[in-house]
């Protein structure tokens, strides 16, 4: 087949049922027949990848639609999530798409995917207030909903004051996102925002607060990605404390992000999450790519994770990141230290700690609370004793743990804060860290 008949055929698909029938049924509840067509698609998109003779327009079509299937072509063959199948995160990589461009501007689309995730969540919830949106509809609590409406606000503002100057410029990019014939509309547009919204979130149940879990997902995925960013670039410039400062700014920042999305989260109540929980399947937090990549260049490999990713196929590959000559931030600090480093550089690092170390307490407390005792964690981990017992492995041992986040967002729960103000923070530096000291990178 030529580029041209190729073309013609992918736009014959008809996207728009695509959306509909997932969101009419749940992916849980998916006819067979949809799942087997849109399977066999997949597998076209990816041959057509694959064929080095197809031309670029044509091969932009095939990974839009490589990335929308791919969640339905996993479970057709395996009805049990895992966390790629059940949150769709592999669209937010091709959102993000060739990361060939300036941390700073890398860093600025992140941001967009945010705010664009943010509106789509205040719209879902206002349709449902107005009676618009009725297909997810199982387990509402009005009152709860207006106060998430209200919580996404403080979160949409971090956002936006991250956000570049020349960006904030010009807002074209926060304009609703369109419904598209075909998917030559949603792959060619040029902010790639309406496939970003509107493939990106598929509940596998009916229950109302399941698009919120999922959204949270995707904008803490951001998150990740982003101090990630944030972590390579003060890396990568070391001798200029200017540059390396603003990085971590910038990564204290995102993390403040990931505080006001428990925010936003915390108003799904306990029951709502019971409700959906089994349905999210061998889904784990700790299959997080972004996730855990973050936390290496933060600190390096965690030996005790090793084996968990040699398991994984989705983390296989960063167990190669065990090599004795991988550069972190703690080596970076460490050097540093020999030499003085610059208050300003460590005041960002320490900050950029502390904010992560409670985010990991917030995690720790959302699965005390919301997990039944007996409950293991979404993908059959061990749940809270798995968290737990990464809790405090971050940079500096001596970080103090900020009790007064979990007194805030768990004041319903009061045996959780009881058990937060045990933690004790003890003095020097974190075992990885002293080892990154003891032994030269």
């Amino acid at each position: 087949m030529s580029d041209t008949e190729i073309r013609a055929e992918l736009n014959s698909l008809d996207v728009k049922e695509f959306l509909q029938v997932q969101h009419e049924f749940g992916r849980a509840d998916l006819p067979q027949e949809f799942r087997s067509y849109w399977a066999a698609r997949h597998e076209w998109a990816k041959a057509i990848l694959l064929d080095p003779a197809r031309g670029e327009r044509v091969r932009r079509l095939a990974s839009l639609l490589e990335a929308m299937t791919r969640s339905v072509a996993t479970l057709s063959r395996d009805p049990k999530p895992r966390y790629y199948s059940y949150s769709d995160v592999h669209l937010l990589d091709w959102y993000l798409g060739r990361q060939r461009d300036t941390f700073k501007r890398l860093r600025a689309r992140a941001l967009k995917g945010i705010c664009l995730l943010l509106q789509d969540l205040v719209r879902f919830e206002a349709d449902t207030l107005a009676g618009m949106e009725t297909q997810h509809a199982s387990s509402l609590d009005y009152a709860w909903i207006v106060k998430r409406i209200e919580a996404v606000r403080p979160t949409f503002q971090q956002a936006l004051a991250l956000l570049p100057p020349e960006t904030l410029a010009d807002t074209r990019w926060l304009d609703k996102p369109q419904h598209y014939e075909t998917i030559e509309g949603y792959a060619l547009e040029e902010e790639r925002a309406s496939a970003l919204v509107y493939f990106s979130c598929m509940p596998q149940t009916k229950y109302h607060d399941e698009v919120l879990f999922l959204r949270s997902i995707h904008i803490s995925e951001l998150c990740f990605y982003a101090i990630r960013l944030s972590l390579e670039e003060a890396i990568e410039n070391q001798g200029l404390p200017d540059v390396q400062r603003d990085a971590l700014e910038d990564a204290v920042g995102f993390s403040s992000i990931l505080h006001l999305v428990f925010k936003i989260l915390r108003t799904m109540p306990v029951a709502h999450f019971r409700d959906f929980r089994d349905a999210t399947g061998n889904a784990s937090a700790v299959q997080s790519q972004n996730y855990q990549r973050m936390e290496i260049y933060l600190r390096g490999l965690n030996p005790q994770k090793k084996d968990i990713f040699l398991k994984d196929p989705f983390l296989r590959e960063l167990a190669s990141f065990g090599h004795p000559e991988f550069v972190h931030l703690g080596s970076v600090l460490r050097n540093a230290t020999e030499r003085e480093a610059p208050p300003e550089v460590m005041d960002a690092a320490r900050r950029l700690d502390r904010k992560l170390l409670a985010w990991r307490g917030l995690h720790l407390a959302f699965a005390k609370g919301y997990l039944e005792p007996h409950m293991a964690g979404t993908g059959a981990t061990s749940g809270a004793p798995y968290l737990e017992r990464f809790l405090k492995q971050g940079l500096f041992e001596d970080t103090p743990f900020d009790v007064s986040v979990i007194d805030e967002m768990f004041a319903d729960m009061p045996t959780i804060p009881e058990m937060f103000s045990k933690i004790s923070s003890s003095s020097g530096i974190s075992p990885a860290f002293q080892k990154a000291i003891a032994s030269p990178v």
